[in-house]
């Protein structure tokens, strides 16, 4: 019994360190469980079919449902990550930069297209001095008196 017991302990154990830190054997494990399930296939029948056509086949499903013309960014982020394997890491460091630039303003935010075009800018008017208002005594009076209001609407 506590060989049993053994085995499954193992098999635990490798499943978790290979999720952690996924192998080759992993991935392949993984493709192969996945085109079993799409496409009906028993799993020992797939660990014996051609990998590459295993994986061609897993993978167009995958984009079946993409608009590639809707996420054209997204599909040219995972060419650029295949071509490159720190395009990912890279592009978000970027971004973090510019954040930081954009916070400490040391970068205009300005619209690049002149079809955006800034509204112009009016002088800007000094904000009519109110009356000092004895707001607590009209608290208790029960009501405000809004009649400062008017003279901010004629403005």
């Amino acid at each position: 019994m506590s060989i049993f017991k053994d085995l499954i302990d193992t098999s635990r154990l490798e499943s978790i360190a290979t999720k952690l830190v996924p192998n080759e054997d992993y991935i392949w494990r993984s493709i192969c469980r996945a085109y079993s399930k799409k496409f009906f296939t028993p799993l020992h029948q797939v660990l014996e079919m051609d990998p590459q056509f295993v994986m061609l086949h897993h993978y167009e499903d995958d984009l079946t449902d993409i608009d590639m013309e809707a996420n054209i960014q997204n599909v040219l982020d995972m060419v650029y990550t295949i071509q490159d394997p720190s395009y990912i890491r890279e592009k978000e460091e970027d971004l973090q930069d510019f954040i930081k630039q954009v916070e400490a303003g040391k970068y205009d935010v300005k619209p690049k297209s002149k079809i955006v075009e800034e509204p112009a800018k009016e002088p800007a008017k000094e904000p009519a001095k109110e009356p000092a208002k004895d707001v607590v005594g009209s608290l208790k009076e029960g009501f405000i008196d809004f009649s400062y209001l008017e003279s901010v609407d004629n403005m």
